[in-house]
């Protein structure tokens, strides 16, 4: 059975983000100083379903929009470990004219709400929260929020992101965002994205998310279509 441990974070991995987001905004930077076509000229970023021709490679992405994005050439993600399948993705791209040529692609976690949790074992450390969105598609609600974190000492120690359901009714849900810090120190920050299906599984609810922050709960509403 699945666990509502849907995103793990180690250190090494939060370094990662980081450095990726950092010369990521840099290159940009640079970029709009030059004049004509420069190599990010025409670079989009966009939230996708990314589908595998083959184990950890990436013919052709679908955005929120709904536009098919068939890529040239093929991305490559080492965490898409299943042939023909779909992931949910953060897809950085040149849209060019006759092509879409992709520079990165980080895989978004999936966040599906658990019910039933012991109040004992429930989670919920604070986090930096940036932005929420629905997707184009009302497929997704979108999640920007940052999280604390630095060098343990145990090598091993993660911490956790995921969902849990406090309630439901046929008109409203009730989600929490879990999050266990764990002992991770909090020196610096990541940020994380995530996407929780509410087409699927929430369709004409209202919808309210409480997540805990450095500044106490934050409480977000939306209400998702028929």
């Amino acid at each position: 059975m699945k666990t509502m441990m849907d995103w793990r974070i180690s250190t090494h991995r939060c370094h990662f983000l980081l450095a990726f987001f950092t010369c990521l905004c840099l290159s940009c930077e640079t970029e709009s100083y030059e004049t004509g076509d420069g190599k990010y000229s025409y670079l989009r970023a966009d939230f996708v379903e990314a589908h595998t021709s083959t184990e950890k490679e990436v013919d052709y992405a679908v955005n929120d929009d709904g536009e098919t994005l068939q890529l040239t050439p093929h991305a490559q993600a080492k965490w898409a470990t299943v042939a023909d399948s779909m992931y949910r993705a953060l897809l950085y791209y040149n849209k060019e004219k006759t092509a879409n040529v992709p520079i990165s692609m980080m895989r978004v976690s999936v966040l599906k709400a658990r019910e039933n949790v012991p109040s004992d074992s429930i989670k919920t450390d604070p986090v930096t929260f940036e932005s929420s969105w629905m997707s184009a598609n009302a497929k997704y609600l979108n999640l920007s929020f940052y999280v604390k974190t630095g060098k343990a000492d145990d090598e091993n120690a993660i911490q956790t992101i995921g969902l849990l359901c406090d309630s439901i009714t046929p008109t409203s849900v009730n989600l929490r965002l879990y999050h266990d810090q764990s002992t991770i120190p909090e020196y610096y920050s990541a940020r994380v994205y995530a996407s929780i299906p509410i087409m699927e599984n929430y369709k004409g609810k209202e919808l309210h998310l409480a997540l805990q922050t450095y500044q106490g709960e934050k409480n977000l509403s939306y209400a998702i279509p028929h």
